[in-house]
């Protein structure tokens, strides 16, 4: 690192030489110094010359992060950055020209970017080994906006499976999750089965990746990996790394040949997948180990991690729905999420809600921090009332401190608890679920909000049209944000808040990274709600 730190700026021919080379090294990470040494080179048309020798190389990776760089470095040979126009910050007509001028070198950069891919197509077979998988990867990655397709040679199965094992763990992690629509070819199933078959990876994702991955693939063979991955979990570079969430994607509603395994794992005091054991018992065993299982749980009742009280709870409520509810109302808490949400589904909210209610005032304050929060993911009427009442009582008793709350330097523990606490009671009551502020509302609010973050809820007015912005992430989950206040990653949550909104309200809806597929069923949604309770969805133009 010293020695490419030196590269970067001795700025002879010979360094470019060698800086282009290591940012095509592969399996070699972005390297920064490199980079912004060739960036910042004065023979910028030697570091073009440099860069474009790389293509050929058989041993060079053509990654996404290099042939940004090359197409960066020719577009700003032919538009160097100091005679590039400034913006007119004081004349709206020369404003327009400004941004049309803008839009045009954008248009102009992506274009050329787009060679770049074009050419790196045109050289993949010259590739070997880890430059191979990772100019393959480049390819497979590569996202069109609104240029020419990208003539990419046609790779068969067998070459995209070559290239994702050539590939480091770390990026075999990253394309498993977040790219697994481009290798997912029936072929990847042995290539999946490799790495579940190594008995310790030191990447700590890339097994339940695969796992997951597998069964997606391969329902058959992935089922059998899940269940052998119950009866004996891996551990991989120290920890246990597949999550009770990919081992619960059985179609199965109880595994019964699991009961005595998961009963004696929980039983053992010196067991290290407690953690897992208890979700895993909330999903699939059955009421032939129930005395056992409470017998664990009693012996620290409400006092268990999140991670055990979610799935033991889980197990009562399904096994044994009363005793669960009772738990419940002593253990309830905002990261316990399967179990809230099995609660819910059996309509009984209502029966712990006062207890969690009551946590609001308790003298520890994390247990009253907890309680804001959960309140706010899954309270009504009697929630929002009762926040709204501990917000008043807390301003009472700090508003005369309101000065330690806006220094930045080692405040006391109990200003930095209260803080703490202030925070998921006015995020609570402004983001909640189950209810929707007026901006007289958000002006009492910011009123009762002590310290800085009283600036943050100035921010949440609105007025119609509301921004409503759109998006897929991983896998196409979808992700929904209403005036930068509410979130929604799921069609239900996202048209209850809407319908929360005064009849007659404007939307204007920004969409991003969607598919028509998985558009459509949001926007049949939205618009049927929309028909129902009188609000107007506005859509910005495709970009």
């Amino acid at each position: 690192m010293r020695a490419e730190r030196t590269l970067r700026f001795l700025d002879t021919p010979g360094a470019i030489r060698e800086m282009a080379r290591q940012v095509s090294r592969p399996a070699n990470g972005y390297r920064w110094n490199s980079s912004f040494g060739l960036m910042g080179a004065r023979r910028q048309d030697l570091v073009l010359e440099e860069l474009n020798a790389q293509f050929p190389a058989s041993d060079t990776a053509l990654s996404a992060q290099f042939l940004h760089l090359v197409a960066e470095t020719e577009f700003f040979l032919k538009h160097p950055k100091g005679k590039l126009s400034p913006y007119p910050a004081n004349d709206v007509e020369k404003q327009k020209i400004w941004q049309r001028e803008q839009e045009g070198l954008l248009k102009e950069f992506d274009q050329l970017y787009q060679e770049k891919y074009q050419e790196a197509a045109s050289v993949v077979n010259l590739k070997h080994g880890a430059a191979r998988a990772e100019t393959v990867q480049a390819l497979l990655l590569r996202e069109e906006r609104g240029s020419p397709a990208l003539k990419a040679p046609r790779l068969s199965e067998q070459e995209i499976v070559a290239a994702f094992l050539a590939l480091s763990p770390e990026q075999q992690a990253d394309m498993l999750m977040m790219a697994w629509d481009k290798y997912r070819v029936p072929a990847m199933a042995g290539a999946l089965e490799k790495i579940l078959d190594q008995p310790d990876l030191q990447q700590h994702m890339l097994r339940g990746l695969a796992l997951e991955r597998l069964y997606d693939l391969n329902p058959n063979t992935g089922k059998a990996r899940i269940l052998s991955e119950i009866r004996k979990p891996h551990m991989d570079a120290g920890v246990y790394p597949v999550s009770a969430r990919v081992l619960s994607s059985l179609p199965s509603e109880t595994l019964p040949e699991f009961d005595e395994t998961l009963a004696s794992r929980l039983e053992d005091v010196k067991s290290r997948t407690k953690d897992l054991d208890a979700q895993l018992a909330g999903r699939y065993a059955t009421k032939a180990i129930l005395a056992r299982v409470k017998s664990v749980y009693e012996i620290s009742p409400g006092k268990w991690g999140c991670a055990m009280e979610d799935g033991l709870i889980s197990y009562f409520l399904r096994i044994e729905a009363d005793y669960g509810v009772k738990q419940m109302a002593g253990a309830a808490s905002q990261c316990m999420s399967e179990s809230m949400s099995r609660l819910k589904k059996m309509k009984r909210w209502g029966e712990i809600e006062p207890a969690v209610i009551a946590r609001l005032n308790s003298e520890h304050v994390w247990v009253a921090r907890d309680a804001a929060e959960t309140l706010a993911k899954y309270g009504g009427p009697k929630a929002e009332k009762a926040m709204w009442a501990r917000l008043r009582s807390f301003h009472a008793q700090w508003a005369e401190r309101e000065k330690e709350f806006r220094t930045d330097l080692n405040p006391k523990q109990d200003v930095s608890d209260a803080a703490g606490f202030q925070f998921a009671l006015v995020e609570g009551i402004a983001k909640a679920s189950g209810w929707l502020l007026d901006n007289d509302q958000i002006t009492e609010l910011e009123n009762l909000t002590i310290g800085q973050e009283r600036e943050n809820v100035a921010r949440l007015k609105w007025k119609s049209p509301v921004n409503l912005s759109i998006n897929f992430v991983f896998e196409g989950h979808l992700n929904a944000d209403l005036n930068n206040q509410y979130s929604a990653t799921d069609i239900e949550t996202l048209c209850a808040k809407l319908a929360q909104y005064p009849n007659g309200t404007r939307f204007w809806m920004n969409v991003f990274g969607a598919t028509e597929e998985q558009l459509e069923p949001v926007l049949r949604a939205i618009d049927e709600t929309a028909g129902q309770y009188g609000f107007v969805i506005d859509r910005a133009p495709a970009n």
